[in-house]
């Protein structure tokens, strides 16, 4: 990633879950490119394969950013599909936990844990 590009997504399928991979900077400047993105992606996962948002090389997490999870949070629940935040980095952690966050989505340490099968 260069200077002149805060953020990547990439989106991969795999057994277990459609991946959404967040690299990068997400604040006021990025929020559209990552809305963008987010776009579809309750009608791409399904009650099956769930939707993971992998946050663990997200270097700033603004509100921004986390007004797009919750609104991706509730329209992935209004099509019957789980949605899980692979947080992976204290800064993204400590952001969720300190807006309370953490209570509303369903959070996991690193992308391991979001694609282990469910018990």
């Amino acid at each position: 990633m260069n200077d002149n590009q805060q953020l990547t997504v990439r989106r991969e399928v795999t057994d277990a879950a459609l991946v959404v991979h967040v690299v990068g900077e997400v604040d006021l400047a990025t929020s559209l490119q990552l809305g963008r993105e987010f776009v579809g992606l309750e009608r791409k996962a399904s009650p099956t394969l769930p939707l993971v948002v992998d946050t663990t090389e997200v270097t700033f997490l603004a509100s921004a950013g986390l007004s797009l999870l919750v609104d991706l949070n509730q329209r992935c629940a209004d099509a019957g599909v789980d949605m899980l935040v692979a947080a992976g980095n204290d800064a993204v952690m400590r952001t969720l936990e300190t807006t309370g966050l953490t209570d509303l989505l369903t959070v996991v340490a690193n992308l391991e844990d979001a694609l282990k099968p469910a018990r």
